[in-house]
């Protein structure tokens, strides 16, 4: 096991001019003063504790569990915050919402960030982050058996975002599916550093990559109700500095070749994007809509709202937002939504009449091969006038339906061969011959 006792954090609150102040609250309301009453206050169990990560990095963790006296979890979700950010102030009140209504949430501090090691916002390795998704993914499994059977869901804002479709893409089958919030799959060319800055910043990351002086101001154009922009700076966690060179040109990295692999995708997702978004792209997350091979897939673009669609906008807003997420993860947790992983292709089908558990189709012109394309029924068709293929009735062999259908249209006909929920497939003879020995019609 990789948790470790919550310990007193070393890292102090700092002020904007980086002096140490009291030790923070991780909660946003003043009152009440104990974290386990605010949490009881919104119907759910709150936790935290550390994780040592196979790289030996110690991060911050947070978990927001349904009631007690309520019923079991319906789904886990991983959550993973945006650049500057942590797990403690205003990004838990969404795992709060969702716990509330029976997802049992998962969230860490990135490395660099919150009580998490490393230095201040500085992310020098993306995919170093992404292995410290599984891992955290992988402890949570092995501290809660219980949760083994359920549904696992990934859940990301802004870079946090990026992050879950690369996880995505090193663990396919790990995750039933993704909620995507304003993702950096691509930063928005308003805020990217343009020429020659961003070749200047090339030559300085060589040297010095965690030098602050990347000139990008991002909290001010997110949060669009401006009273909410002195909650953000409450946080005595978030990072206020600049950007540091080494943190900006992997972030770019990572999304400029994300952007190229968004056809890639499979994981069934719903993405969410505000149309005044001037930190990440929506136009991008359109493209990501239209090009990934995800059988489900949904988008939702917000007119007039910003970056932080869970924090920054309306009440009004958030509620929308907030709806729009657990409608989709509800709908993906009960038997309408079931989802039933193929075992040949590893697909993910969707649907209410796809919820009985599945049964092989064969395709019986492999099976029987040049035995099959001799016993070609032509144009000849069932009849009740006993013009029968092959003779009489009873001198004909009976022929399932699917494999009638499969010579008069061809070998890809979509009920022929794969795993279907029906008796489509089976050998109709010998299921009825089975069904009348039961019964004892036949001896």
């Amino acid at each position: 096991m990789n948790y470790l006792p919550l310990k007193t954090s070393s890292r102090m609150a700092e002020s904007a001019t980086g002096a140490p102040q009291q030790p923070f609250r991780h909660y946003l309301s003043a009152t009440p003063k104990e974290e386990e009453a605010y949490y009881s206050q919104h119907g759910v169990r709150g936790s935290r504790s550390f994780f040592k990560s196979p790289r030996g990095i110690s991060l911050f963790t947070r978990s927001w569990l349904p009631h007690e006296d309520g019923p079991p979890p319906r789904a886990v979700l991983l959550m993973i915050h945006g650049y500057g950010d942590d797990v403690s102030w205003t990004f838990q009140m969404t795992p709060i919402f969702l716990a509330a209504k029976g997802f049992a949430c998962f969230a860490f501090d990135l490395e660099g960030h919150g009580r998490s090691d490393g230095l201040r916002a500085f992310v020098p390795d993306v995919d170093a982050v992404v292995g410290d998704c599984l891992s955290f993914l992988g402890a949570i499994r092995e501290r809660h058996p219980e949760y083994r059977n359920l549904p696992f869901f990934l859940y990301g804002e802004s870079i946090g975002g990026a992050i879950c479709l690369l996880t995505h893409f090193a663990d396919r089958l790990g995750f039933r599916g993704a909620v995507l919030v304003a993702p950096m799959c691509k930063i928005s060319d308003k805020v990217r550093p343009r020429w020659p800055i961003l070749e200047i910043l090339s030559v300085v990351a060589k040297v010095l990559p965690s030098l602050p002086i990347v000139p990008m101001d991002i909290m001010l154009k997110s949060i669009k109700v401006k009273e909410k922009v002195a909650v953000a700076e409450m946080n005595p966690m978030r990072y206020r500095g600049k950007p540091r060179p080494g943190t900006v040109l992997e972030l770019l990295r990572v999304t400029e070749q994300l952007s190229l692999k968004l056809s890639d995708v499979s994981i069934p997702f719903i993405v969410l994007h505000g149309n005044a978004d001037v930190v990440t792209d929506p136009v991008v997350s359109r493209t990501l809509y239209e090009k990934a091979r995800s059988e489900d897939k949904t988008i939702k673009i917000y007119e007039g709202m910003m970056h932080s669609l869970l924090f920054g906008e309306t009440d009004e807003n958030i509620e929308i937002v907030r709806n729009d997420i657990l409608s989709w993860l509800e709908y993906r947790c009960t038997a309408g939504g079931q989802w039933v992983h193929c075992r040949k292709a590893n697909k993910v089908a969707v649907g209410a009449t796809k919820s009985s558990f599945p049964v092989n189709i064969p395709d019986w012109s492999k099976i029987l091969k040049g035995d099959y394309s001799g016993r070609d029924l032509g144009s000849a068709d069932y009849k009740e006038n006993g013009d029968w293929p092959g003779g009489t009735k009873e001198d004909s062999m009976w022929v399932p339906p699917h494999v009638y259908l499969a010579r008069r249209r061809g070998p890809s006909f979509s009920v022929l061969e794969g795993v279907g929920r029906t008796l489509k497939g089976r050998d109709l003879q010998q299921v009825r011959n089975e069904v009348w020995k039961k019964v004892g019609y036949e001896d």
